[in-house]
């Protein structure tokens, strides 16, 4: 959404909740990218219940603009190669260096699909998701939300539309549960008919990690509610 249309979706919002008062809750919330020195949660976080902080672009492309993470394997590829020199490993942690500074510097509520970069590793061909260097980024990064509070989601779209598993995937919940870090269901819907896709399943997925409750925005604070 571009920012001038802010006011319009804040709008809506504060329409619609007076309109459905009594019989839904609904809240307004941005899932905002987190770009060092250009944008973050902290921009709109006043403005909103609630914000969903993520990292989409990891430096810059060899054109010198913003190298998105999630897009097409073709661009993601090309910048492996011609700004990073084909070293997955220097873009990993960079990766989750960005999310670590984010939590730690521009806390959001919700931590956005945390290892959403494996969309570029499908059957593993980029890098090895239990070495021991990757699995050092992950727990590094688990700490630093740990620290900083904020609510990490579990994501389905990864699910619906790449026959992945959700964000973060199931090896990472069991980290998740040992560090207490409350979790939140999300789809990532980018369309009504997705708004709760992959429900039950990411449900099941935290039940078989040890988790016993999920986090819910409701009375306009967040509260835990039994899976």
């Amino acid at each position: 959404m571009r920012a001038e249309r802010l006011d319009d979706y804040l709008e809506q919002t504060r329409a619609l909740k007076n309109k459905y008062a009594g019989q839904i809750e609904l809240y307004a919330g941005l899932e905002v990218d987190f770009v060092p020195d250009l944008v973050g949660p902290a921009m709109y976080r006043d403005r909103l219940d609630y914000t969903i902080g993520s990292v989409h672009y990891v430096g810059l492309d060899a054109q010198g603009q913003p190298w998105e993470i999630d897009g097409s394997q073709a661009v993601f590829l090309d910048g492996l190669t011609h700004v990073h020199g084909g070293d997955i490993e220097a873009v990993l942690r960079l990766y989750y260096s960005l999310i670590r500074q984010m939590v730690q510097q521009d806390p959001p509520d919700i931590v956005g699909h945390l290892d959403k970069i494996k969309i570029q590793n499908v059957g593993g061909f980029l890098w090895d998701e239990s070495a021991p260097w990757y699995r050092e980024e992950l727990t590094k990064t688990l700490d630093a939300i740990a620290a900083s509070g904020c609510l990490v989601e579990i994501n389905t779209r990864g699910m619906y539309k790449k026959n992945l598993t959700t964000y973060p995937g199931t090896d990472s919940l069991s980290l998740l549960r040992e560090r207490d870090i409350p979790m939140v269901i999300n789809s990532d819907s980018h369309h009504p008919t997705e708004i709760t896709l992959g429900f039950p399943q990411a449900a099941q997925a935290l039940r078989d990690a040890g988790f016993r409750t999920v986090r819910v925005l409701m009375s306009n604070q967040w509260q835990d509610v039994a899976l």
